[in-house]
């Protein structure tokens, strides 16, 4: 499920809502990775993914992928992610 490349990269091809995992868990408080790529859902778990990196001190690039790919219309940030 994760792989830690070095002690500079994380990997996670899912996210740690999905595996009711708690981001907190896969990491060295005192020997952070430099970089992480992991998959976050879009719910309110969600957000908390996201606030634990904001608070180590993380730069974030998000991509929404498959955002209504066949939905007729688009949607909006309704959970607010975007101004977190």
């Amino acid at each position: 499920m994760y792989q830690e490349i070095n002690d500079a990269i994380f990997v996670r091809n899912s996210s740690f809502e999905e595996s009711d995992d708690e981001v907190e868990n896969f990491f060295n408080e005192n020997n952070l990775s430099k970089i992480v790529l992991c998959a976050v859902q879009y719910k309110e778990e969600g957000r908390s993914t996201i606030q634990y990196f904001k608070n180590k001190g993380y730069y974030l690039y998000i991509q929404w992928l498959n955002s209504g790919f066949k939905d007729a219309k688009e949607y909006s940030d309704f959970l607010n992610f975007k101004s977190r």
